[in-house]
């Protein structure tokens, strides 16, 4: 019978295993920390873009309470900024962060008599980066 060496009954992983073996695990973690950080760059995004919706909401409904006759639903000769501390009477006394600016346009509706079409706007600030386009646009009718 045959004696067996010592470097034939060695168990375990070499070097060069190891360093591959921790490589691709390091591979592995850094692209579960990139999908985690664009994930979390996505929900802040989408919490902007949802607030920005509300804010939009909010204006236009406010828009409908008006009564037709009122000097706030008077056309405008381009769009007008609400400012975001409230300083302004009701329908306009509206609070919002630093990072929105909503902006409004009134004009007298083509389609039928005694109407008014009213563009909301709302652009905001996220990640350095300013997003315009989120657009409102209601036919407000007169007061029967």
């Amino acid at each position: 019978m045959m004696k067996r060496t010592e470097k034939e009954t060695q168990e375990g992983f070499t070097l060069i295993e190891i360093l591959i073996a921790i490589t691709v695990f390091t591979i592995g973690v850094m692209a579960v920390l990139l999908m985690k950080t664009a994930a979390v760059k996505s929900n802040a995004l989408s919490i902007k873009q949802t607030l920005a919706s509300e804010l939009a909401t909010t204006t236009a409904e406010r828009f409908m309470e008006i009564p037709y006759t009122d000097t706030a639903l008077a056309v405008t000769s381009g769009p007008q900024t609400i400012p975001n501390d409230g300083s302004l009477a009701w329908p306009f006394d509206i609070t919002y962060g630093d990072a929105y600016s909503i902006s409004y346009e009134i004009a007298n509706g083509t389609a039928e008599a005694n109407t008014r079409i009213i563009t909301i706007s709302v652009d905001w600030l996220a990640n350095g980066v300013n997003h315009t386009g989120l657009e409102v646009r209601l036919l407000r009718a007169a007061d029967l």
